[in-house]
């Protein structure tokens, strides 16, 4: 298991951030520390995906990935098959969380920090599974990129143009890992001569004639179910998958948890020869991501501490503003504060923080084949 880590970069802020400011702290003895989400510098680095946001929740400022489309793919209640797609290879490499540190002498009093460190009341692996779907013309893959095993899965579905126009059929999954399901069989039941017009495409004069030319299939050849479940695309006839995918995983705590999500993908039953070849394009690859040097943490540990370079010297009055940004190799939960020492004795504290971090696992098996 990769190591979890920090990395720290640290200059003076030339700006406050754009969003509103986290909620304020009592001042502790004169010196108030607060902490924001770093916008400017968020905003800067677009090669990154998504960001970061914060919210003040009940027992702390929440700081989680600033994209809905992945929270409710990871969290919500996403529809596998039409949610966005998030291209892995590019765009879930893993994100820095900026912030900037904001350190204010509210005495009449010169104040020498002495020391400064992260206050770690726990981070653990996030072990939720993620659920991906890659689709194909015929077939698709389903991949878990969560730290943890989704068990138990079974997939459910049926077959139609909006709504499910046939028998459901249920497929046990097993441990996800990476399936790639091929519902072949099950189309086939629904419209029988479904091999031989994959095999030997039956022609069609044109594209625009291609719903007749289907019409006329279906009162020449015994095409079961096609007319309740198929729509026409071109030169393609298609179907969509409509079902659920449910499955069990444990928490951090080793409680069962069971989730289950929609899935609606729209999938190729055969193509009509009408002598025209579609043009295919292909798209400028993505932009490639810079990286930061790591500050090694370790995981699934409690109540520890990790040192931060900032020593300021602030007058009475005097404010100073320092960027602190976070990552991890793992998705992961952590709780923490900044704490900053005086001379004279004083510990200061930021509000506590608790930070949902997200990347997903890369490094999975290959794909099991489920018919």
């Amino acid at each position: 298991m990769r190591s979890f880590s920090f990395a720290l970069l640290v200059s003076l802020a030339a700006a406050g951030p754009a969003m509103a400011q986290t909620p304020p702290d009592t001042p502790q003895a004169g010196v108030r520390l607060q902490v924001f989400v770093d916008q400017r510098r968020q905003a800067a680095t677009r090669e990154q995906p998504f960001g970061y946001r914060q919210r003040a929740g009940t027992q702390a400022i929440e700081l989680l990935p600033d994209s809905d489309a992945l929270m409710q793919q990871w969290k919500g209640d996403a529809v596998l098959g039409q949610a966005p797609r998030l291209a892995f290879e590019r765009d879930a490499k893993p994100a820095p969380v900026f912030l900037v540190l904001d350190v204010s002498n509210e005495s009449a009093r010169p104040i020498q920090a002495t020391d400064s460190y992260l206050e770690i009341e726990a981070s653990a692996t996030e072990l939720q599974p993620f659920m991906a779907l890659t689709a194909w013309s015929e077939a698709f893959q389903l991949s878990n990129h969560g730290w943890g095993p989704a068990e138990n899965a079974r997939l459910s579905f049926a077959f139609g143009p909006e709504r499910p126009a046939t028998e459901r059929v249920s497929l046990p999954l097993g441990t996800l890992g990476v399936v790639a399901v091929n519902p072949e069989r099950a189309l086939i039941a629904a419209v029988p001569a479904l091999p031989q017009l994959r095999e030997q495409p039956p022609r069609c004069p044109s594209m625009e004639q291609v719903r007749d030319c289907l019409a006329q299939l279906q009162s020449t050849q015994t095409m079961g179910r096609i007319g309740d479940i198929a729509y026409v695309r071109r030169n393609q006839v298609l179907t969509r998958l409509l079902g659920t995918l449910s499955y069990e995983w444990r928490d951090a705590t080793g409680a069962v948890q069971t989730r289950e999500q929609p899935l609606n993908l729209e999938l190729r039953l055969f193509s009509f020869d009408t002598g025209e070849r579609p043009s295919a394009a292909m798209g400028p690859p993505g932009p490639e991501q810079e990286g930061y040097e790591p500050v090694a943490l370790q995981l699934e540990r409690k109540t520890y501490r990790l040192r931060l370079p900032y020593r300021p010297l602030l007058a009475a009055g005097q404010n100073q503003r320092f960027q602190l940004a976070l990552s991890a190799p793992k998705a992961s939960r952590h709780q923490l504060r900044v704490v900053m020492e005086t001379s004279d004795g004083r510990r200061v504290t930021t509000p506590r923080l608790d930070l949902l971090y997200f990347v997903p696992k890369m490094d999975l098996e290959p794909a099991r084949q489920v018919r």
